[in-house]
């Protein structure tokens, strides 16, 4: 985990922006002296959509990760 990431921006979105004439998202960038546009089509957009808390999981996988919590959670901190 790098803390010093922790409540930064993940993403830069400078260059993009919408076409409203086609709705692509457009993203301006340049290599050497070349500026070049790139089109994105957006396929699914659900502005409402509620990602999932948890996930559901098998009593089998339950017992594994009883088994396995002191490996899989050696180097884990909770971050607040």
């Amino acid at each position: 985990l790098d803390y010093d990431m922790v409540g930064k921006t993940l993403l830069n979105l400078n260059g993009f922006f919408l076409d409203k004439a086609t709705g692509n998202i457009c993203y301006i960038s340049q290599l050497n002296l070349e500026k070049t546009v790139k089109h994105f089509k957006l396929e699914t957009y659900l502005p409402n959509f509620e990602f999932s808390q948890s996930t559901n999981t098998t009593n089998e996988a339950n017992d594994w990760y009883k088994k396995e919590r002191h490996t899989l959670e050696r180097y884990c901190e909770i971050i607040t």
